[in-house]
């Protein structure tokens, strides 16, 4: 959270964008529920070094808990590279886990919030990216969802 609020107090001195994914590993509870703890820690020890192996040098990405990780993007210029991004977060997430004599697969759905569209705190963005991540896993796990493609619509009259 701190090296983030560096970066958004960056990017408002620049007047540039930035953008926070926020992760949710897909079919990870089975994984604890199935194998056990010990398994789930090696899928999340496994996952972070695809993670970092996947971050650009002006990128930080970080385990927020659980199964939860954020990748902070800097200075982006368009929103196609925010869902590019993701995709390729999604695939490098993507494949079997190798843990003891089995094999695990294990997915990833993403939220995409950006400053300072959808906010200009940590909390705001991530609220922001949350609420597109729970729209993700609701409705289309293992893809993303910028959170400015949540726009409320406005209510529907009834006569």
């Amino acid at each position: 959270e701190e090296h983030f609020e560096n970066l958004m107090a960056q990017a408002q001195r620049d007047h540039s964008r930035m953008a926070l994914l926020f992760i949710d590993l897909d079919g990870f509870k089975q994984v604890n529920d199935q194998c056990g703890h010990e398994a789930g820690d090696t899928v999340l020890k496994t996952v972070a070094k695809r993670f970092l192996s996947f971050a650009r040098e002006n990128e930080f990405i970080a385990r927020l808990g659980g199964d939860e990780f954020c990748l902070v993007v800097p200075k982006f210029t368009e929103y196609g590279e925010l869902k590019k991004a993701a995709e390729r977060l999604i695939k490098t997430c993507a494949g079997n886990i190798a843990v003891g004599s089995r094999n695990v697969g294990i997915g990833a759905s993403i939220g995409i919030a950006t400053y300072p569209d959808n906010g200009e705190t940590f909390r705001e963005l991530m609220n922001a990216a949350d609420t597109a991540l729970y729209h993700v896993k609701n409705n289309a796990k293992g893809s993303c969802l910028l959170a400015k493609q949540l726009r409320k619509k406005p209510p529907v009259q009834v006569a």
